[in-house]
């Protein structure tokens, strides 16, 4: 699990390595586009365990089931860097609990715990690759903030978070006004530790599916 959270802790650095280096690359293809928009999209999410140590105590890691991410907002097409998409969004994820181990040990049946939410809003920097004249890729990243809830234990905890995510993703044009695209994200928090216990930072994976309408 260490070893996936340092895995994770290095992908906003490769979105950003890679949007910088592909700048180089694609500048001269850009087009012109300087149109705004709405969009929407929902999708599963896929997240991670929940991971806790208690000091004096041992480690916890609580489970969750597969989620679901639904979001919207507006950007606008750019030229600058050779071809790009500035966004602002709110998302909401949520996930219900699915098991419980302490210490290596099974104690799912033990713990009162419901489930696991994040609301957030963000700003996100896209750059986009052009496959033709009504398709292309795009890829970046995003930070925001947002709150996070763990419901269950006899009542429910809700914080403030710093939220950030690494996006990828395709767009095909309907029409001169309608998009469709597909996208992958990796949306990541930092739980704040207690007095008693340290949260490890949390992850979840999605693959989600929505319509972008120009204006």
């Amino acid at each position: 699990m260490l070893l996936k959270h340092k895995i994770m802790s290095y992908f906003p650095k490769v979105i950003i390595f890679a949007f910088f280096a592909s700048v180089s690359i694609n500048f001269s293809q850009a087009q012109s586009n300087n149109g705004s928009y709405i969009f929407a999209y929902g999708g599963s999410a896929f997240g991670s365990d929940l991971n806790a140590s208690f000091t004096g105590v041992g480690d916890m890691s609580l489970g969750y089931e597969t989620g679901l991410l639904f979001g919207g907002g507006a950007g606008k097409h750019m030229d600058f860097l050779g071809g790009s998409r500035l966004e602002l969004e709110m998302f909401r994820f949520s996930s219900d609990y699915k098991s419980a181990s302490f210490m290596g040990n099974d104690v799912t049946s033990l713990v009162d715990s419901d489930s696991i939410a994040l609301t957030a809003f963000a700003a996100n920097l896209l750059k986009t690759i052009p496959l033709g004249s009504n398709a292309g890729l795009f890829f970046g990243g995003g930070l925001g903030y947002g709150s996070a809830e763990l419901n269950g234990g006899g009542g429910d905890s809700k914080e403030g978070v710093l939220a950030y995510q690494g996006i990828a993703g395709f767009d095909f044009d309907i029409n001169d006004k309608l998009s469709f695209f597909t996208q992958y994200k990796y949306i990541g928090f930092d739980p704040a530790d207690s007095s008693s216990a340290t949260v490890d930072p949390y992850g979840f994976s999605s693959i989600s599916a929505g319509i972008r309408y120009a204006f």
